[in-house]
């Protein structure tokens, strides 16, 4: 038996019970192993968080060739990407080469997405007269992305934007 100070003892192996989903009211410093998404769990000066983090971003470009005309509304083809890897959206970045109004709606599928394969429920990522915007607030969204998933960008709305950059940011 070994005794740590604090008053944790082990003896051997820790073994922590699996939990379908986080906890309810954390405390900090508790540790869970959440089943759901098979990852161990923290709460650390009030935030929880996966204990492995592994921040990546998939990257979507949605522009047109003449560098003129404002994109048009609708699913983009050309967007189409297989994540190379499983995880969780933590937020998104949207940049535009101007300053414009514009929102975007991302799709999901084993397959090929369609609009019904819609993962935002219509809190879309937006620019409001402006060039860059940022959220970690994803209400309503379908957070959970699997390796091979295939991911697509539909315009929802556009005012001027030629170029536009939308980052996911996803924790495996």
């Amino acid at each position: 038996m070994k005794n740590f100070k604090n008053g944790i003892q082990v003896d051997g192996n820790i073994n922590i019970t699996p939990t379908a989903g986080d906890i309810a009211s954390p405390n900090d410093g508790d540790i869970w192993y959440n089943s759901t998404t098979n990852k161990f769990r923290k709460k650390e000066n009030g935030v929880i968080s996966n204990i492995s983090n592994s921040i990546r971003n998939l990257t979507f470009g949605i522009y047109n060739s003449d560098g003129i005309t404002p994109i048009t509304t609708g699913g983009k083809i050309s967007t189409k990407i297989i994540s190379p890897f499983s995880g969780i959206i933590l937020g998104w970045k949207l940049i535009s080469d101007i300053d414009t109004t514009c929102t975007i709606d991302i799709w999901k599928h084993a397959s090929l997405p369609t609009i019904s394969d819609t993962i935002t429920s219509g809190d879309y990522p937006l620019l409001s007269n402006s060039k860059n915007a940022y959220s970690n607030t994803l209400t309503g969204w379908t957070t959970i992305i699997a390796e091979n998933d295939i991911l697509q960008i539909s315009i929802v709305s556009n005012n001027n934007a030629t170029n536009l950059k939308l980052i996911l940011i996803i924790e495996q």
